[in-house]
């Protein structure tokens, strides 16, 4: 991929940029699926596929019956950053991790491809093939 070809953004840096929102969990979350309604792209497939996995195991928690606003949806998928035996198991996801856990390194990165507007502002020794 280009250096020139995208915008990059963490979930983090968009929730702190985004009034009313703080950064936690549910709130990033929120945000992961805000930033991929409106044209962002998971970077790292790894992280897509969790983050697929997730969305779709939530789901199945759901149809099971149980009940869950946003938020909680979005807490159940922290949950599963926890060792197995601390997790209540009706909560139980089965496996996908939620992989950002605001203590180490781990971040949820966003690509936005820059528009042919966009790409014709960047000055000709910026650009690459």
């Amino acid at each position: 991929m280009m250096a020139n070809s995208a915008v990059w953004l963490s979930a983090s840096a968009m929730a702190r940029t985004t009034p009313n929102v703080s950064g936690s969990p549910w709130t990033l979350l929120r945000v992961a699926m805000y930033a991929m309604a409106v044209g962002y792209r998971v970077t790292y497939e790894d992280q897509a596929k969790q983050l697929a996995e997730l969305k779709t195991a939530i789901e199945k928690l759901k149809a099971s019956g149980v009940s869950l606003s946003r938020p909680q949806e979005s807490w159940v998928c922290v949950l599963q950053s926890l060792p197995k035996e601390l997790i209540p198991q009706e909560l139980y996801l089965g496996g996908p991790k939620w992989m950002q856990d605001n203590i180490s390194q781990d971040n949820l990165w966003f690509n936005k491809p820059l528009t042919a507007k966009a790409r014709e502002l960047i000055p000709g020794t910026l650009k690459r093939d």
